[in-house]
């Protein structure tokens, strides 16, 4: 018998299914792989609403195993998949459980016999089913976004010990997964003000940060014959921090800019987006690509959310270009690219600037300016840039302020996180933008 499930193991499990059908017709053994069965369904949680979709349907069945070693594991114990989404708009804490379970008492004493949940390629918890009763907690307060969808794998089996495990034969098991929500958190929210504020976080822990950068605006289109272009939309960037008590954070929100046309062609191009940031300060500067000085403190850069870029003047480039969105479904993160250095003259209101610099208002702009927007005349047409480091120029497209320039379209901005479990939406947000702060 223990050779027989060697050469299986030996041939990786490409052929596993046929192999076990095999020894069980030739050598009337019932050794046979986990398999899985059911039909999904959707479940609804009380606070916020989570609903889950069940890739291999909702009841496993656990008919014995092939033993693996531990580094066999990932790549050949069956997955059984399910997603979970929050389709609510505040920030859900799910538990995953393992629910009417029925199981041989063989198997409840086996502290070989084990289970492993995976997001991705990432093990979030494990464990045995020693003592279990018909309930079994897999991974308690998952933080869920709003609209955030998150998939899963759960995986069963026998741990190969080198030793007789005969004994394990015939031995089954069954159960349902199930996803509830547990709490949510009502989020301390802020908004565009055109100010910096300030928070300081009262009880350590996890923290769930959410940003959305502001929208761009339609540039000058006097005497353009056509469909006229608009402003990207900003990006939404949501990631998980580990803070302390007194940590000080400081906030800027990003603003949608205006425009004035201009009543002759040449005018200015719309206004960049202002980008969400939020900034931490630190004792130190440890790594330039994201940690700062401003005056006598220093900052560390926790998350922006990129805002939209404003369009082109129509009217004196002849075409329409419309302004790209904030990239928020891909973002830089600490070991990326810095932060852009480029700031722009003429930020203050009351100095219009015949000219501004084609570039990302950034975290220089926060040192110089403190993320104002840029502000451009041209004639008698004016560009505002939203509060957050939105930009304005005379004939292209004025960017969204944020992280920096996208690699690969020079029209859009980019987003930044320095935290985990990070998710995020490009070109999600119309008007201006918001920070939401959540204690997990």
């Amino acid at each position: 018998m223990k050779a027989i499930i060697e050469v299986i193991k030996e041939n990786k499990w490409q052929t596993i299914i046929i192999s076990c059908l095999l020894v069980v017709l030739v050598f009337s053994i019932s050794y046979a792989v986990f398999f899985k069965s059911g039909t999904g369904t959707a479940k609804s949680g009380s606070i916020g609403t989570l609903n889950v979709t069940y890739t291999d349907g909702e009841t496993l069945n656990f008919v014995n195993s092939m033993p693996l070693l531990e580094n066999e594991v990932f790549e050949y114990a069956p997955s059984f998949e399910f997603s979970v989404k929050n389709t609510g708009n505040v920030v859900a804490y799910a538990e995953i459980s393992l629910t009417n379970i029925v199981i041989d008492p063989t198997l409840k004493t086996e502290e070989n016999f084990r289970w492993a949940l995976y997001e991705g390629e990432t093990k979030l918890s494990s464990g045995t089913f020693e003592n279990v009763g018909t309930t079994l907690s897999l991974k308690k307060n998952i933080s869920m976004a709003a609209s955030a969808t998150k998939t899963y794998n759960l995986k069963v089996w026998i741990n190969d010990n080198g030793g007789d495990q005969n004994h394990l034969l015939n031995a089954t098991m069954t159960g349902k997964i199930s996803a509830t929500v547990t709490s949510s958190s009502v989020a301390t929210t802020f908004d565009c003000t055109e100010t910096i504020e300030t928070y300081t976080i009262s009880e350590s822990g996890n923290y769930r940060i959410e940003a959305a950068g502001a929208s761009g605006t339609t540039g000058n289109t006097y005497g353009f014959v056509g469909t006229p272009p608009v402003g990207g939309k900003g990006a939404t960037l949501s990631s998980t921090f580990p803070l302390n008590s007194g940590d000080e954070l400081t906030i800027v929100v990003g603003c949608k800019g205006s425009v004035v046309q201009a009543t002759q062609t040449n005018g200015t191009s719309g206004a960049g987006g202002g980008g969400s940031f939020i900034f931490k300060k630190i004792d130190a500067i440890t790594n330039s690509k994201y940690q700062f000085q401003k005056g006598d403190n220093y900052y560390e850069v926790l998350l922006v959310a990129a805002g939209g870029s404003g369009s082109n003047d129509a009217s004196q480039n002849s075409s329409a270009v419309s302004g790209a969105n904030g990239i928020g479904a891909s973002f830089i993160v600490p070991t990326g690219v810095a932060y852009s250095t480029t700031v722009t003259p003429g930020t203050t209101l009351d100095t219009p600037s015949s000219s501004t610099i084609d570039g990302v208002l950034s975290i220089s702009q926060f040192i110089s300016h403190d993320l104002a927007g840029a502000y451009i005349k041209i004639n008698d047409g004016i560009c505002k840039g939203g509060f957050g480091g939105g930009n304005c120029v005379s004939i292209g497209t004025g960017k969204g302020g944020g992280w920096s320039v996208s690699g690969n379209t020079g029209n859009s901005t980019t987003s930044f996180s320095s935290g985990t479990d990070t998710s995020g939406t490009t070109g999600s947000r119309t008007g201006n933008g918001y920070v939401k702060i959540y204690k997990d």
